[in-house]
């Protein structure tokens, strides 16, 4: 890939790749950085496995992905557009997503985060602004918690 030289550039790349996303498409995102050491290999393959088993490649595209900014809770897994995160998943959660979260939708309460202090599940993912992720404020629209 050669270098991207502008702004402009780079907004044409950003295009070009949504340009190929298909419209009903789900994607599963599996943190492969620092969630790897946690097991994550084990859990892209699995998750891979169950989609495939179960006839849902066309409608959903498990994908190796950079940091989701929460590797405390490591692996961590994003599923889009739902916008749900999970953590600390395992190999063995991977029937378990696919069925519930991925063909139903419904939520797995155990791997949701859970707040320090009212132990509430937090399923889905606020947007980071710094990661600059589409639909998130931009660094002049930060608001404080």
């Amino acid at each position: 890939m050669e270098k991207l030289s502008s702004i402009g550039r780079l907004e044409w790349l950003r295009n070009k790749i949504l340009a190929r996303k298909e419209k009903g498409l789900t994607e599963v995102h599996v943190c492969m950085t620092g969630c790897r050491a946690y097991g994550a290999t084990g859990v892209l393959e699995a998750l891979n496995e169950e989609v495939k088993s179960r006839g849902l490649s066309r409608q959903v595209e498990i994908r190796a992905t950079g940091c989701h900014g929460f590797c405390a809770k490591a692996p961590v897994i994003a599923i889009e557009p739902m916008g749900v995160q999970y953590q600390e998943v395992t190999p063995d959660d991977a029937g378990e997503i696919v069925a519930r979260t991925l063909k139903k939708n419904q939520l797995i309460d155990r791997l949701a985060y859970r707040t320090p202090k009212t132990f509430q599940p937090i399923f889905y993912r606020r947007p980071d602004p710094l990661l600059c992720q589409t639909g998130a404020p931009g660094p002049g629209q930060l608001r404080p918690d």
